[in-house]
């Protein structure tokens, strides 16, 4: 009976042993899933993947340099602010440093009608004044004292004010008109040449109507000078008692 036992037992060992070896070797073995999977169909899933991983690492990239333009747009408009802050506030300084030197104007109304006929003059003054401000504030008070004439010429002439501009603009055109002939040749030239005659025309023109106007208030202002003349040469007794009691510190009987 010992035997027997034994030789049961022996043989359910051997038994599970097999058993063991049989289900380790069946988890070796590839799934009936993935056996049923061809080749391709593997190859062409990872290479979704790897795609989709690409694809998201150049819109990161995208981003990452929209991000570095938006940045560099911003660092550009504010040094733009600032160089425009600054310019201004260099041509400010200038405008009040001129302004000193003309106490009795109005500066803003100076300044808009400066501008409104030498723009292109103070657009230079405020590019000098960023880099030589005592140079620019010399050129503006020049500026200024050229347009305060013109300013009540506007205000009291405003016809000849016109016929000023009128002059202004046909010289520039003018000188413009040269410089374009001496860099040209042949026909071009030729044409040039018949513009700027007919340039100097009108130039010629407006220049003869303000020498006319000119005349016109000397010949006026002439003949308030000769009839102030014989208006003291009637009073001139009067006129030099009057200083020589004024000499002498005399009390005179007809002040007020």
């Amino acid at each position: 009976m010992a035997i027997w036992r034994k030789q049961t037992c022996l043989v359910v060992s051997c038994a599970l042993v097999l058993g063991g070896l049989a289900l380790r070797s069946a988890a070796d073995e590839p799934h009936d899933a993935d056996r049923d999977v061809p080749r391709e169909g593997r190859d062409r899933d990872r290479a979704v993947v790897r795609e989709g991983a690409e694809a998201r690492e150049a819109a990161e990239a995208r981003e990452r340099a929209e991000r570095r333009r938006d940045e560099e747009r911003d660092r550009a408009e504010r040094a733009e602010r600032d160089r425009a802050h600054r310019r201004r506030q260099g041509l400010d300084e200038v405008v009040e440093s001129v302004f000193r030197r003309f106490p009795d104007v109005n500066a803003k109304e100076v300044l808009d009608f400066i501008w409104e006929v030498s723009a292109e003059q103070m657009q230079q003054i405020k590019h000098l004044a960023q880099r030589e401000a005592e140079q620019a504030v010399n050129e503006l008070s020049e500026l200024v004292e050229q347009n305060l004439d013109l300013l009540e010429m506007k205000r009291e002439k405003p016809e000849l004010f016109h016929k000023m501009l009128k002059r202004r603009e046909l010289e520039r055109q003018a000188d413009s008109l040269a410089r374009a002939c001496r860099r040209a040749g042949g026909p071009e030239k030729e044409a040039l040449k018949g513009q700027l005659g007919k340039v100097l025309q009108e130039s010629f023109a407006v220049r003869l109507d303000l020498m006319k106007a000119e005349f016109a208030t000397l010949a006026g202002e002439l003949q308030r000078l000769e009839a102030l003349i014989e208006k003291r040469q009637a009073h001139r007794d009067e006129i030099v008692q009057r200083r020589l009691q004024q000499l002498l510190e005399e009390e005179d009987f007809l002040d007020w």
